[in-house]
Order: structure tokens, then C-alpha cells, then sequence
């Protein structure tokens, strides 16, 4: 790591020595485009306009942040929570609105990356740098999306090709031995723009958090056919290697569980999408696409317990499996208010598990091979859905779907939006409600210690009210939302009877508020959300785990003096339920009823330096939690101290 360190500082320094342009360049006016989403409806469509609840991570809070992942750039966005088990963790849960972290469909570029195993989404080892956007829809949206879409869905968008040819290459390092290596390639020749992009990142950690090593690399490519067509393909993958951390959980030598540090732990694995799109419009009034993609995941874990416990365990697993996808979909627009959209959809997931373990009796038997699973289901869907917009003000959105799903039989899943905007006030009241369905996954169906093949189908009412208002620089949006979910699938809370069980009825509510601003005291922009959430498991009349009551996050980024950015983030997190009190963490304590509350603050610093080499050369630091706060998002599992990344970026 020395000479990673001298690398950088040597870099520095030979920019520095560069000479400069004699004349520095007139700034250019700036036309400001309004952002445009197509997660909200499927369709392309300015984001002030949009009905339903939804947020943006843009390019630019992406860059000025310093996020090096997506679990990073989603922390700031309200109504969801990031809980991470420590350190790097491919395995981050994202909890839309106090829903489970298997409840939130994320997309890249539009295909689903949710595992067919276990329906949860590895966004905290997808690298960040080839991404443009990511969008976060909020509420139950299955009507278009289908199954996974109770909580909501996060669309990551990656970047495309361009007329003026960028290359961009970044090297950092920081404490904990981390290191971060990327380069990114976007142009545009004769009408075939493309994209390609790699990124690599290390670290040691801690002994709790373990070693991590990830790769990301993506590729686009997009090109028209004739007058009215067009070709899109896209790859994109993203792997990781994990090394020691923590675990839960062992027996300990007065026979309770407890987290441990095992001997030995190694996960890797491979996550790859493939997607083929065909675009065209053959008349004002219509277009169409058609879409093949798959998706490919390979994961295993070989475990040897803590040999100083008096049953550690043995582990040897794998999973694998793959997703197939065709769609086609239809736009008509028989007025210019009025748009109509038809889509179809075919859906088939395979998963192939086999694992050589002593789990099932939690040390205490001898070790043996636990029974393979092979599953194959598929799912075909119709889904149906109108946009009607009137004179900028007014926007209606209703829309179903039919399916014959993954794991439940036929189902019609219906949703609804409207808004209303009042020029003269500059306000606008929107509202959404929608139905959700996710079936049981593979691994809560079959898992050798806790599958229960009894599970039926959750099941969710969404419900959300919005007031936004423009206040000169100033944006303020306030919402509500609740959402009842049916036969949710949960974690037996007691060791008597470790199995997922569908619980009954739960329910969450609560509210967001959120502010935001540019340019204020001279290029200053400000945020700031907040949270306040309730949850309820109505069968033990107990909250739902690992949900904070409140969380509060801010944002400040000034960009007042020539060429340098400063960027100050931060969460003030409530407390929430821990309902495993049966369970010792790693210093041999009971795991208390709460998780505390914690507050954290992290800082970023970019200098550009004017070359005439160069488009832009760039120093950067990141320092997260400044106050070195020792704090924990799921109970008993660590979280880093202060850390730091810093490096050289350079474009050109």
C-alpha cells in the first residue's frame, strides 16, 4: 500500500507541474434541462409531471458525493433505509418504506437483478462508475412490474455513448488498505454510440467487517436502423470476494447462539445481465419495443466455524441460477394528452443449490450433504396502462396487470396515480395506490435449516398522499404513506423454531419530508429528509425488525471557490427492534431489544486543476464517519471507523 500511496502522491505532483492554459476558458451560459424518468411509468416522461412518488440520484450528486457504490448513493434517499452488516457489504438490505429488503425490484437499464434464489438485490458490490442515473420508485408497483415490487423499485441507468469522445481513468487509496481502480470509455461514431467501463476495488476492513474484493465492468451499445429504429445492447457484471467477518450464528460453550468470527469464510460470486432491445416508430401515434435479456448469478460459501466454540460449523454450498425474459411492449397515443401503453411478458427462473454442511442440526450432528434442489418456474403476464395528461396541471395514471405468476396462480394486480398542480401557488398534490404480490423464493422454500414449503404468497395495499411546493430556491415535498402487507414472510423470532413462517398481517406507516435547494449564499445547495416511521407485526403485536423509528439525512455541497467542491453528508438515525434476545454477539453479550440510535457524517473535497492536456484533472478525498462513531444498522454485526479514499481523477 506504500507505493499505491506514493503512486498517487507522485501523480499529483507531476500535474501540478503541468503548465496551465494562459487564458482560462469563458464560461458558457447553462441551459438547465429538466430531468426525465422511465421507471415511474415505463415511458419517457419529465419528472416534474410524474404522478406517483419517486426520487433521483443524478450524475452530479454521484460525482460531487464521492459514492464508490450504489448502497452508498441510495443512503439520502427518504423512506429508505440501508442496513448493512459492516464494511463492504455485497449483502446491504434496502427497506423502501419499512418493507423487507426482498420487497424492492432493482433494474439495471430496465432487467430485473434480483436472484431467482432468494429475491434480494447485491447493490452494495455494484461499482458506480459507468452509472448516469438511478431512480427510485416508491410503493407497491406490480400492476407493470411485477413480482418483488411491493416496497418499490430502484432502476440503476448506465451511461451511453456520446458525439464528443471521454475517456476517464481514477486511481485512490485509503486506510483499512483500500484501493479503488476504474477507467470508463464513452463516444459516438457515425451514429453507433457506446460505452464501456471497469472498476476494481480492495480493502482489508476489520477483523469484524472482513477483506473485500469486487469488479465491475459494463458495456453499451446503441445504434438506428433506418429512419425509425433502433438497436440497443447492454451488458453489464459485477462480482466479489469476501474474506472472514462475522457470523451468525454458532454455539457457544454454555449451548447458546451467538455471532462469532469464524476460521475460515469465503464468499464469492458472479452476477451478469445481458439484454437485447429492438426500438421502433412507424407513425406518430405509435411505437414499440421488444426485449430479451437474461440474467446470471453463481454464488458459494465455504465456512469453517470458530474452532474455540464446541460445534463450529462446516459449510460448503453453491448456488447458481439464471432468468430468461421476453417482452414486448406498445405505446399509442391517440391524443396528444392521452397515451396508452400494452405490454407482454414472459418470465422463466432456474435455480440449482447444493450444500455439504452440519447447519441443519446447528453443529451438534455429523456433517452431511443436504438434499439439491432444482427448480424451474416461469410466469406470463399481460399488463395494461393509461396516461392521461391535461394542460400541465392534470395527470391521471391507471393500470393492471394479469398474471400467472412465479409461485401463486392467476392474479389481476391493479394500480392508480393522480396529481394536480396550481400555477399560481406553484403547488402540486399528488396521490398514488397500488397492489403488490411477491411469492416465497427459493431459498425461504427449501433452505436446509429454515425452509417451510407451506409459505403462501405475500400480498400488499400501498397508499401515499403528496404536497409539493416550489418556494423561489426552494423545493419542499410532504408524504404520507401506508401499506398493509398480507402473509408476510418473516424469521421465527423465537430459538425454539428457527423457519420462515408466513406471520399474517403487518402493517407500515409514516411520513416524508424533504427540502431542497440550489444556489443559495452563492453557490451553496442544501437537502435535507427526514423520516418518521411505524411498523407492526399484528401477530406478536410487536414492531417489525431493524426498522428505525426516524432517520434524518442532510446534504450541503458549496461550490464557491474556483475549481473546488466541498461536499458534507450525514444520517441521525433512530432506534429500532431487535427481536433476537436469545442470541450473544461477538463479546459474549445478550443483543439487547433496541438497536440505538446513531448519527453519522462523512465529507468529500474535489479540486479540478486547469491543464491544457487534459479536459479535467481532478484531486479527490472522501472521509466517511468523521466522528468515528461506533454504531450498528443490524444487531451485533460492526460497522467501520472513520475511513478515508482519496486519488487523482482525470478526463479527457
Amino acid at each position: 500500500m506504500n507505493r499505491f500511496y506514493l503512486s498517487i502522491v507522485g501523480l499529483f505532483l507531476i500535474i501540478l507541474l503541468i503548465p496551465s492554459p494562459s487564458n482560462a476558458a469563458e464560461p458558457k451560459d447553462i441551459i438547465m434541462i429538466e430531468p426525465v424518468v422511465v421507471t415511474a411509468s415505463r415511458i419517457e416522461e419529465p419528472l416534474s409531471k410524474v404522478a406517483h412518488s419517486i426520487e433521483v440520484v443524478t450524475l452530479k450528486d454521484i460525482k460531487e458525493r464521492q459514492v464508490e457504490r450504489v448502497d452508498e448513493a441510495l443512503r439520502g434517499i427518504s423512506g429508505l433505509k440501508i442496513n448493512s452488516y459492516g464494511g463492504i457489504d455485497p449483502f446491504a438490505w434496502l427497506l423502501i418504506r419499512g418493507t423487507n429488503t426482498d420487497h424492492v425490484l432493482v433494474l439495471v437499464d430496465g432487467v430485473e437483478i434480483n436472484t431467482p434464489y432468494d429475491y434480494t438485490a447485491r447493490v452494495g458490490n455494484i461499482q458506480i462508475n459507468s452509472i448516469e442515473r438511478i431512480e427510485v420508485l416508491k410503493g407497491s408497483h406490480s400492476a407493470i412490474y411485477g413480482s418483488e415490487a411491493i416496497g418499490g423499485v430502484i432502476n440503476i441507468i448506465t451511461k451511453e455513448g456520446r458525439k464528443k469522445a471521454e475517456t476517464d481513468l481514477s486511481l485512490k487509496g485509503g486506510n483499512y488498505e483500500t484501493s479503488k481502480g476504474s477507467f470508463l470509455h464513452l463516444a459516438k461514431r457515425k451514429e453507433i454510440g457506446y460505452s464501456i467501463g471497469y472498476s476494481r476495488l480492495d480493502t482489508r476492513g476489520s477483523v469484524f467487517t472482513g477483506e473485500f474484493s469486487g469488479n465491475s465492468a459494463s458495456g453499451k451499445i446503441k445504434f438506428p436502423i433506418g429512419g425509425t429504429s433502433t438497436v440497443q445492447l447492454n451488458s453489464f457484471y459485477w462480482d466479489h470476494e469476501k474474506r472472514g467477518g462475522e457470523l451468525c450464528c454458532e454455539i457457544d460453550n454454555n449451548l447458546d447462539l451467538r455471532i462469532s468470527l469464524p476460521d475460515k469464510s469465503i464468499n464469492t460470486e458472479y452476477n451478469w445481465v445481458n439484454s437485447l432491445k429492438f426500438i421502433q416508430s412507424p407513425a406518430d401515434w405509435f411505437n414499440y419495443s421488444v426485449q430479451m435479456s437474461r440474467y446470471d448469478f453463481n454464488t458459494s460459501l465455504n465456512l469453517n466455524g470458530d474452532s474455540r466454540l464446541p460445534f463450529p460449523l462446516k459449510i460448503d454450498s453453491k448456488n447458481t441460477g439464471n432468468r430468461d425474459v421476453y417482452e414486448i411492449q406498445g405505446n399509442i397515443y391517440p391524443h396528444k394528452t392521452d397515451i396508452l401503453t400494452v405490454g407482454l411478458q414472459y418470465r422463466g427462473e432456474e435455480v440449482s443449490t447444493s450444500e455439504f454442511s452440519n447447519s441443519d442440526s446447528f453443529g451438534l450432528g455429523q456433517s452431511k450433504q443436504q438434499p439439491s434442489v432444482h427448480s424451474h418456474r416461469d410466469s406470463k403476464a399481460l399488463y395494461i396502462q393509461n396516461l392521461l395528461k391535461l394542460r400541465d396541471r392534470f395527470t391521471f395514471s391507471a393500470g393492471a396487470r394479469v398474471e400467472d405468476g412465479l409461485g401463486f396462480g392467476e392474479e389481476i394486480i391493479p394500480r392508480a396515480s393522480i396529481a394536480y398542480f396550481f400555477p399560481s401557488t406553484r403547488t402540486k398534490i399528488k396521490g398514488a395506490y397500488g397492489k403488490g404480490i411477491r411469492a416465497a423464493s427459493i431459498r425461504q422454500l427449501y433452505d436446509p435449516i429454515a425452509g417451510n414449503r407451506d409459505l403462501k404468497p405475500e400480498k400488499s395495499d400501498s397508499y401515499d398522499i403528496s404536497i409539493e411546493q416550489s418556494l423561489d430556491k426552494f423545493n419542499i415535498e410532504l408524504t404520507y404513506f401506508h401499506i398493509i402487507l398480507k402473509d408476510l414472510i418473516e424469521w421465527s423470532s423465537t430459538p425454539s423454531k428457527i423457519q420462515y413462517l408466513n406471520i399474517g398481517s403487518a402493517w407500515t406507516k409514516g411520513f416524508e419530508a424533504e427540502l431542497y435547494s440550489k444556489d443559495i449564499l452563492n453557490n451553496l445547495d442544501l437537502k435535507l429528509g427526514y423520516t418518521y416511521l411505524e411498523t407492526r407485526d399484528e401477530n406478536l403485536d410487536k414492531p417489525l425488525r431493524y426498522r428505525p423509528s426516524y432517520y434524518l439525512y442532510f446534504d450541503a455541497r458549496y461550490r464557491g471557490i474556483n475549481n473546488l467542491t466541498l461536499d458534507m453528508d450525514g444520517e441521525i438515525v433512530g432506534d429500532s427492534y431487535e427481536p433476537y434476545t436469545f442470541i450473544k454477539d461477538n463479546d459474549g453479550r445478550i443483543l439487547p431489544n433496541r438497536i440505538t440510535s446513531y448519527k453519522l457524517i462523512n465529507f468529500a473535497a474535489s479540486y479540478a486543476i486547469p491543464n491544457k492536456h487534459f479536459e479535467r484533472v481532478e484531486f479527490q478525498i472522501k472521509v466517511n464517519n468523521i466522528l468515528n462513531e461506533d454504531y450498528r444498522e443490524i444487531a451485533g454485526f460492526h460497522t467501520l471507523g472513520t475511513n478515508f479514499l482519496a486519488g487523482i481523477d482525470v478526463r479527457f
